[in-house]
């Protein structure tokens, strides 16, 4: 039995603005700052990025603010809680952090990495952030660079300094997520991601850009970087993440299923789908019409029944 719950977490509430601030700002998280609509000691992040599990508790999390820690409550119906804005102890024990300077007038646009079990792997694509001018002519945040040769970055997850890091140029590779990523036994490191096509349409109306979903390999002997081709289907923005379930607890890592939300915009029928994880094109194994529509978004998460029960009684704060 499958229940969904819509509910709205409950993240710190912005300041009232007066009409005058209000009418001289874009919808920008600097703007927005400088106004006082917000305090920044309460947090500005409204925690609606995506989702994770960590340490038997459930987070709604944002880029560049801490997350907020949620449980479930069962009052009849399946709902949630916001427990409250969590840190982590700064005091407790974690490896040291590697900086990794890059070149460049402008930061450059990392959305997204890929952790395998040995590696980090990071994506310097075309795109790059303009603070200067988007604060004083109004442009756009993100520009690309036509110039520019993205590159793959590469380092080991327990390196001590950044000369541990291992570029390799990819031109014309422009990811914002990545899908999936691996260590293969002969050393070489994979990542499967969607390439954006057209960089410059990156944030227009998503489910237009034309992107391809690629499998890269990158032979960390040889220095050599192959790229495949998997779908030309849009399968990056605009679309639920997908959760794997194994076929049993020894099952070999692909030996299992692929199971996602749909929807179908012409016909407004929503489903969920259960693949087969081993087959090439991901043959439907199972496919269930829901009554109502699953909203869609760049990030997601399946969370197994184990974890889930841990939810209704997690405890806050969380020590």
């Amino acid at each position: 039995m499958a229940m969904q719950c819509c509910t709205a977490l409950e993240s710190h509430k912005a300041k009232p603005p007066s009409v005058a601030a209000v009418s001289k700002l874009t919808n920008t998280p600097l703007k927005t700052l400088l106004a006082n609509l917000i305090s920044i000691n309460n947090g500005f992040g409204l925690a609606n990025a995506s989702l994770s599990f960590l340490g038997d508790h459930l987070f709604a999390i944002c880029e560049g603010d801490l997350p907020y820690a949620v449980r479930l409550t069962s009052n009849g119906d399946t709902d949630t809680k916001t427990l409250g804005r969590h840190d982590f102890d700064v005091n407790g024990e974690k490896q040291i952090d590697v900086h990794i300077a890059m070149a460049g007038r402008h930061p450059l646009f990392m959305h997204d990495f890929a952790i395998t079990k040995k590696h980090t792997v990071s994506v310097d694509t075309q795109l790059h952030m303009y603070y200067t001018e988007m604060i004083l002519r109004g442009d756009s945040l993100l520009h690309s660079d036509p110039t520019k040769a993205s590159r793959i970055g590469v380092i080991p997850r327990c390196a001590k300094d950044s000369l541990q890091m291992r570029w390799f140029d990819v031109p014309g590779f422009n990811n914002i997520h990545a899908i999936n990523e691996w260590d293969e036994e002969d050393g070489n490191v994979i990542i499967l991601a969607p390439n954006i096509l057209s960089i410059e349409q990156a944030f227009g109306k998503t489910e237009l850009v034309p992107c391809l979903m690629e499998k890269v390999r990158i032979d960390l002997r040889t220095g050599i970087v192959s790229r495949h081709p998997i779908s030309a289907r849009n399968l990056d923005m605009g679309n639920t993440r997908s959760g794997g379930v194994a076929a049993n607890t020894e099952a070999d890592e692909d030996n299992g299923y692929v199971v996602s939300y749909v929807h179908d915009e012409k016909t407004g029928e929503s489903k969920f789908l259960v693949t087969d994880a081993k087959s090439p094109h991901l043959d439907i194994e199972a496919a269930v019409k829901l009554t109502q529509r699953v909203p869609t978004g760049s990030h997601g998460l399946f969370v197994r029944e184990v974890e889930l029960r841990k939810l209704y009684n997690c405890k806050y704060p969380i020590t």
